[in-house]
């Protein structure tokens, strides 16, 4: 069982990356559909190169990632009682 700050850290944490995966899938998913459109109008391209397709997703978790620890790290260094008081 988690204490109250590592609580608050998981929670912020899961919360970034959740939407952040949903991102990156959905976008995986459109990259793909355009790049079916781009290669039937140029036509020397790759439709799907799964080596760019992974190292861009790799790429976005890792800023994800960091962009929910960040925060996620600041909310257990603040008391409850404090950011409560402030809102």
């Amino acid at each position: 069982m988690l204490n109250g700050s590592g609580a608050r850290r998981s929670l912020i944490l899961r919360e970034g990356l959740a939407s952040g995966l949903l991102g990156i899938a959905l976008g995986l998913l459109l990259g793909a559909a355009l790049g079916r459109l781009l290669h039937s109008v140029i036509g020397s391209i790759d439709e799907f190169d799964p080596v760019v397709f992974g190292f861009a997703a790799l790429a976005l978790f890792a800023s994800v990632l960091v962009a929910s620890w960040l925060p996620a790290r600041q909310a257990t260094r603040v008391s409850p009682m404090i950011a409560l008081r402030t809102d």
